[in-house]
């Protein structure tokens, strides 16, 4: 199947870049989606509020109504650009972010392509915790552990050269599990 040029540009920033923006994507979704996310959380034992991190996993597939998420024609085309027509599903997890993470790649996958899928439930901001991404450190091999930036280059993970898009509940970003990422 020949790609449609919204497809070819999708593909283009995700391999040069390693992660794609796509604003809006269950915007108008917002409302039930975090009705339904938070009530697979409780129903898991996980506190709403809390001073650490927490989350579990399968949380789309808890729901019948959020597994309908995964057919969404915006989404599949995205991946479909990125990882052609058969890509797989492999899961979700649901996570309720506190506090600064440390600069890592989700892993080390030379061979195949994952790609991760963010959908956002909160309005953000780099200052309040968007997704810090580094563009092309996908290609770059790094190992799938965490980085103390200020051993390894002197800056803190505040100084990481990086871009980060602010964000609405409904925006999605995709990417690539080898991209250097970051919330602080």
């Amino acid at each position: 199947m020949e790609l449609t040029q919204a497809q070819r540009h999708h593909q283009r920033l995700f391999e040069d870049f390693g992660y794609l923006h796509i604003p809006g994507v269950f915007a108008d979704d917002a409302d039930w989606i975090i009705e339904e996310y938070e009530r697979v959380l409780q129903d898991n034992d996980v506190p709403l509020q809390g001073t650490e991190r927490r989350g579990c996993s399968n949380v789309i597939e808890g729901s019948a109504r959020l597994c309908t998420m995964i057919d969404n024609p915006v989404l599949v085309e995205a991946l479909s650009a990125i990882m052609g027509d058969d890509f797989n599903y492999l899961g979700s997890s649901g996570e309720l972010m506190v506090g600064d993470g440390m600069w890592h790649p989700d892993g080390r996958f030379p061979i195949v392509r994952f790609v991760k899928v963010i959908l956002y439930l909160d309005h953000l901001t780099q200052d309040t915790g968007a997704l810090r991404l580094v563009p092309g450190s996908h290609l770059q091999n790094w190992p799938g552990e965490n980085i103390d930036t200020q051993t390894r280059w002197g800056i803190s993970d505040h100084e990481m050269p990086c871009v980060s898009r602010p964000n609405a509940p409904g925006d999605v970003v995709l990417f690539n599990q080898n991209t250097l990422h970051n919330s602080l």
